[in-house]
């Protein structure tokens, strides 16, 4: 009797060994998967963004937020950062206390001072980028919104092509004058070749499922009523429903 106690002892203690173990696995992987995922972000020093000339009272306000630029670059090369202008220009608010997140779209043919050194240079701002990348592009705006962004997120064609197919497509209603400007212009064949994907032309009006490419060139639609300022609320349109998706899928 008293061996057969010690061996159930024995075997209750490597079980809970066995679990422990399992419990240390899953944790590893979980971490391994964020950094593997956490990897695939391509981080970039700018150095120090120079602030617009805000009061103390606007600084304390901002600082109550975490505040960064979404740009999304026209360059037609995928993965290539250096280059082209910011055809989207979005000033993402999150409240810390309530997490409520706003967007504040620039209009690309705002034409500002996009020279933040003190020799103007008057053009429009989605150049600015252009000229000095995300740095020069957010000191930009901090100098002609009287703000202190010092952080970003870059994306290109292919960048936000791939996010959307990873989460199956989003949901978007095209109206008839968003299905001619498609197919009057080559849009979705233009992002299929940035992409390296394949294109599948949008055929009719109406709410569907789109692709990744096809998302994309949603986004570029500007010759519509409303030009620019359509355009832009399709890019914010856009980032709600991918915040969405993502919300809801599984890890």
């Amino acid at each position: 009797k008293n061996m057969s106690g010690k061996a159930k002892a024995h075997r209750k203690r490597n079980r809970i060994i066995l679990i422990v173990e399992l419990v240390i696995l899953l944790v590893l992987l979980a971490a391994l998967f964020v950094w593997l995922k956490f990897g695939m972000i391509n981080f970039r020093d700018i150095g120090e963004v120079k602030p617009g000339a805000i009061s103390k009272k606007t600084e304390k306000t901002l600082s109550g937020y975490t505040n960064f630029m979404v740009f999304g670059v026209d360059n037609r090369r995928a993965g290539n950062y250096d280059t082209g202008n910011t055809d989207v220009q979005i000033i993402v608010s999150i409240n810390n206390d309530t997490k409520k997140i706003r967007m504040a779209s620039l209009y690309r043919d705002t034409i500002v001072d996009i020279d933040p050194t003190g020799n103007s240079r008057f053009a429009k701002c989605n150049a600015a980028y252009a000229y000095g990348g995300e740095k020069e592009a957010m000191e930009m705006v901090n100098e002609n919104l009287e703000l202190n962004l010092d952080k970003f997120v870059t994306v290109d064609f292919r960048a936000v092509s791939d996010v959307v197919d990873d989460v199956g497509g989003l949901e978007i209603d095209v109206t008839p004058a968003e299905l001619q400007a498609l197919n009057s212009k080559p849009l979705v064949q233009e992002v299929a070749r940035a992409s390296g994907k394949t294109p599948k032309l949008v055929t009719k009006s109406g709410l569907q499922t789109l692709n990744g490419d096809q998302v994309t060139a949603y986004c570029r639609i500007r010759h519509t009523a409303g030009g620019d300022f359509t355009r832009a609320s399709r890019q914010r349109k856009v980032m709600n429903l991918l915040l969405q998706k993502v919300k809801k899928a599984s890890l």
